[in-house]
């Protein structure tokens, strides 16, 4: 049986299934697929009809990006799931690990030449090339021979003008000191 959908990218994709019991049925893929709770699956029954489905609530998954001092990593705006480096059969690059950035300003203003820090300074870079899109960074440090880039870890661009406003007047008359007083 075939089973078709559209994944978590917007991906037209469809899965091969396999055997199943109580738990579940096995399924595989020819490429990579982002499943999401709620996902819409469509596939025949064993009388030709169309048949609907959803998947189920999916645990959550922690993907690692492991980096080492000269791999790149490309940071982009569209907000898409972060993967490690794509390596093929003989060991080769086909595509850069990357990550999203949800803030938009950091595309128009992030240049070659400045330094980025990830993780509270776990793992450094420079940027190599900048796009308004994506940019890409060449890792110059790891906390040891590697070390593993985790979800929501802060991206700190400390050469970076990207122009956030502070606290906002508002912000200010809303905070309020532990002894009562305004903070001005």
């Amino acid at each position: 049986m075939t089973i078709t959908l559209i994944d978590a990218r917007g991906k037209k994709r469809s899965l091969r299934a396999g055997a199943s019991d109580r738990a579940g049925r096995l399924a595989t893929a020819g490429e990579t697929v982002y499943l999401q709770t709620g996902t819409r699956l469509t596939y025949r029954d064993k009388r030709g009809q169309f048949r609907r489905a959803k998947v189920g609530t999916l645990p959550p998954v922690e993907v690692r990006i492991p980096l080492r001092r000269g791999d790149a990593l490309r940071i982009h705006r569209e907000q898409a799931a972060g993967e490690p480096a794509g390596i093929d059969g003989s060991g080769r690059r086909r595509v850069h690990a990357h990550i999203s950035c949800t803030l938009p300003q950091v595309f128009r203003r992030v240049r070659p030449g400045q330094k980025v820090v990830f993780d509270n300074g776990v793992i450094e870079g420079i940027v190599e090339k900048a796009g308004r899109a994506a940019f890409l960074v060449r890792i110059t440090y790891t906390a040891g021979s590697s070390a593993s880039l985790r979800a929501d870890k802060g991206i700190n661009l400390p050469q970076t003008n990207v122009a956030l406003r502070g606290l906002t007047p508002k912000d200010r008359d809303d905070c309020v000191s532990l002894r009562g007083m305004r903070i001005l």
